[in-house]
């Protein structure tokens, strides 16, 4: 499958601002997602990896995109907010230092297939929750660069953690080949896809000469595709996607429902067109699993690809 349809600007992880849903762009006006009358929702933000510890959790309220939003005015402070998973409790306390972050001391690693259950309550007694299944621990099966008839294998790319670094043997030379990330069939399977530039500061590896220097700050260090299922147990890499020379990051995620469902309902991670969200537009709610207020508690499992892209000009 080809991962057309990438988004700029992205990180994997979607950032739940208090001031509205703004996807990992800062760029966003919150009044194209959320209208004014849903100002005071509850936003909670956490994606759970299988293998790591648990992250923070942050929970804030929306606040009216009328008005100058303030990070510390939307912080939700004094929650109570618990995770229960197989019969244990972990308790996450709030962090003053950072306004509506809230933060555990728990040493433990999130499981596969496990399901992970969160509970908030605000100081108003409001009830939030949301479930996440983890999905199995995910590790890609190899990858390769293939020849422009997309069958014949040029190069088997390195792993990390085989006899020799990546961005030294894989060492691309740009919109040469297609790249292609092998993954196990499975028809139920969901996966985002993240590439990020490690080389700040490294040129560009398009030609760029045509824009103006406004626009130049378009490009980021960070893209990311959208909902991708039904793979046939291979994702292509679009060259497209990348825009600098240099050492990348390329990450997969194995996504749980609530991530999936809520990149297939907001078309800015999608790939697709914008929309507004004033009352009388015509406006659809992202796809919230979270019971008494929005935001996303998701779970994923990740391994990762990395490749040094050449400029054409030096075959």
């Amino acid at each position: 499958m080809s991962l057309s349809g990438w988004i700029k600007p992205a990180g994997v992880f979607l950032v739940l601002a208090a001031a509205g849903l703004t996807g990992c762009s800062a760029e966003r006006d919150p009044s194209e997602v959320l209208g004014p009358s849903e100002a005071g929702e509850v936003v909670v933000d956490a994606v759970l990896m299988v293998g790591r510890s648990f992250p923070d959790i942050l929970v804030t309220r929306t606040t009216d995109p009328a008005h100058p939003w303030n990070a510390r005015s939307a912080a939700l402070v004094g929650a109570t907010v618990l995770v229960f998973e197989n019969g244990n409790v972990h308790t996450f306390a709030h962090d003053p230092q950072h306004p509506g972050r809230y933060v555990t001391l728990s040493p433990h690693v999130i499981l596969p297939h496990t399901e992970y259950r969160l509970s908030v309550l605000t100081p108003g007694q409001e009830e939030i929750s949301a479930v996440t299944v983890t999905p199995p621990k995910f590790d890609l099966e190899g990858s390769v660069l293939l020849a422009a008839d997309g069958e014949t294998v040029l190069q088997e790319l390195e792993p990390f953690g085989g006899v020799a670094d990546p961005y030294e043997s894989n060492r691309l030379v740009h919109g040469v080949g297609l790249v292609e990330a092998l993954v196990e069939e499975n028809p139920e399977a969901n996966y985002q896809v993240g590439i990020f530039s490690l080389d700040e500061g490294s040129d560009f590896v398009i030609d760029v000469s045509f824009l103006d220097e406004d626009d130049l700050d378009l490009f980021k260090r960070a893209t990311s595709s959208p909902a991708l299922t039904d793979t046939d147990g291979a994702l292509r890499l679009p060259w497209a996607a990348v825009v600098f020379e240099g050492r990348h990051l390329i990450r997969v995620f194995a996504i749980d429902l609530n991530w999936f469902d809520l990149l297939r309902s907001f078309p800015e991670f999608g790939g697709g067109a914008g929309f507004g969200g004033n009352t009388g537009d015509d406006f659809e709610k992202p796809i919230f699993r979270v019971n008494g207020g929005i935001g996303l508690f998701g779970s994923g499992s990740a391994d990762s690809l990395g490749i040094t892209v050449l400029p054409k000009d030096v075959e």
